[in-house]
């Protein structure tokens, strides 16, 4: 995907949380791509686990989203 494989500017910023005890570390996240359409589902990932994919380079190239 466009972006794919960049530095993420975002990761500065980080600070990882306690590890997840549950399963949800194991969780599985898809991409989703259909035509123009582009969503990223990753179901119960925890907070360590999405940085993991997003930093220090933005792997799946989607734009980041910080709440």
């Amino acid at each position: 995907m466009p972006g794919a494989g960049g530095a993420n500017p975002s990761c500065a910023s980080h600070k990882p949380k306690d590890n997840d005890p549950t399963e949800n570390a194991q969780s599985v996240g898809s991409v989703i791509t259909f035509g123009k359409f582009r969503t990223v589902h990753l179901g119960d990932l925890t907070w360590n686990k999405e940085f993991d994919l997003m930093c220090p380079i933005n792997r799946i190239g989607l734009p980041i989203c910080s709440s």
